[in-house]
């Protein structure tokens, strides 16, 4: 039967016979002109002719090459930007098999792959090959952006102490240029909105701060928790005995 390979992939050519010596025609897509075994990796059906020689004497054979097409694979990230530890769900069309690689040796088989991202270096080139019914593969390439979590603290002026106290509460960012990370802070039953803010604290118990972060340009976001311990005043009675 007729050889087929899939396009920019290469064949094999043996002759078998008793020639001195062996030429190939056309030249297209051949590695050698000469010799009884060449490759070839033409890009389209090829058609070529071996002529042998032997005591100037010459004979031909014929042998023709099919060369198939390859898929077209399409390579789809539904968020190609988002925020740490969220989602990446990759898709592909144009195959039969698929096949994702992407940063930090990562590797996923299938059509929709949905995966952590836990870092970020999982940000960077995702590359998707696809394997057709004819077994050609072809390859297509999307990029992914990972932004990180915002992150800010607050700084307590008392974070213990014997009730009834005040706390001054500061809120700071790791670096002075994170202006787009804006907060708010529950207490209790309170909401402040405000980067400073005090809260009396009358009642001695374990007081729970929680902080919510948003990113202004990114849209991440991030919450953390800081505590306030608030004590009872010790007693001292007196006690009165007569002598």
């Amino acid at each position: 039967g007729t050889p087929t390979i899939c396009l920019n992939n290469k064949i094999t050519l043996n002759i078998n016979g008793n020639a001195s010596s062996y030429t190939w025609s056309p030249y297209v897509g051949l590695s050698n002109q000469v010799g009884s075994t060449v490759s070839a990796f033409p890009t389209s059906l090829q058609t070529y002719t071996a002529l042998g020689s032997l005591n100037s004497c010459t004979n031909t054979a014929l042998i023709t090459v099919s060369v198939l097409s390859l898929p077209n694979p399409t390579a789809i990230a539904l968020k190609p930007e988002l925020c740490l530890n969220e989602l990446i769900t990759l898709q592909g069309y144009g195959g039969e098999t698929y096949r994702w690689d992407g940063p930090v040796n990562l590797m996923y088989a299938g059509q929709t792959v949905t995966f952590v991202a836990r870092s970020r270096s999982f940000s960077g080139t995702y590359t998707l090959t696809v394997t057709d019914v004819n077994g050609c593969m072809a390859s297509n390439q999307l990029g992914v952006k990972i932004n990180p979590l915002p992150n800010a603290d607050i700084g307590i002026s008392k974070q213990n102490g014997c009730v009834p106290f005040t706390s001054q509460f500061q809120m700071y960012t790791q670096s002075a240029k994170d202006t787009n990370i804006i907060a708010y802070w529950q207490l209790e039953n309170q909401t402040f909105y405000t980067k400073q803010f005090s809260y009396p604290f009358t009642t001695a118990k374990t007081y729970s701060i929680f902080g919510y972060y948003s990113d202004t340009v990114t849209t991440c976001k991030n919450s953390a928790t800081f505590i306030v311990e608030a004590y009872p005043l010790p007693k001292a009675d007196f006690i009165f005995e007569p002598e």
